[in-house]
């Protein structure tokens, strides 16, 4: 269970799926909720890629007509490689009890970003849905007096509904002081 007396410290590594873990921290005074993206920073799609590219070097060696097999791979590597830097690794939400909240995300380049919104600012905790062509997307938010635009808990790795409730309940506790819905009825 996430809940727990005051006092105690525990942490709660959870395995999301393949690609995403999530760890709750808690403590009296602060409670800290944070997702990681487990994979690499290389992929298989990339290691895919540069047996291509030894093959497509080997080749070359014999025959002169890979070259533009040879830059086409080479550019498709460096473009991923580039844009992995500005992916993100890890965010992560920090609740102060009787402060407010401060999201942040870290990057695979060591960028890191940070927003903190004071508890008077905050006007609401929500769970949202969000349709995409594809595929339904549950996140949480912070609606914030004075911005037309909620504020994210986790806008770029957007962990499932299942997790994303206990952090709800969790945050909403800190926050407001609300007590913890009861699972164990049915």
């Amino acid at each position: 269970k996430i809940w727990l007396a005051s006092g105690v410290q525990r942490r709660f590594p959870l395995v999301l799926s393949s690609s995403l873990c999530c760890q709750f921290n808690h403590s009296p005074t602060f409670s800290e909720y944070v997702v990681t993206r487990n994979r690499g920073f290389w992929t298989d799609i990339d290691f895919t890629c540069f047996g291509a590219l030894l093959f497509v070097l080997l080749l070359r060696l014999f025959m002169k007509s890979f070259n533009f097999i040879l830059a086409a791979l080479l550019l498709f590597l460096f473009i991923r490689t580039v844009l992995r830097l500005f992916a993100v690794k890890e965010e992560s939400l920090l609740v102060l009890r009787g402060l407010g909240v401060q999201v942040k995300a870290k990057y695979y380049n060591g960028r890191e970003t940070y927003e903190t919104i004071d508890l008077d600012q905050i006007e609401e905790v929500v769970i949202n849905e969000g349709i995409t062509f594809y595929r339904v997307i549950f996140y949480m938010a912070f609606v914030v007096k004075e911005r037309k635009t909620m504020v994210l808990a986790f806008p770029h790795l957007r962990p499932r509904l299942e997790i994303l409730k206990p952090i709800f309940f969790g945050v909403r506790h800190a926050l407001f002081g609300e007590a913890p819905p009861d699972t164990t009825a049915s």
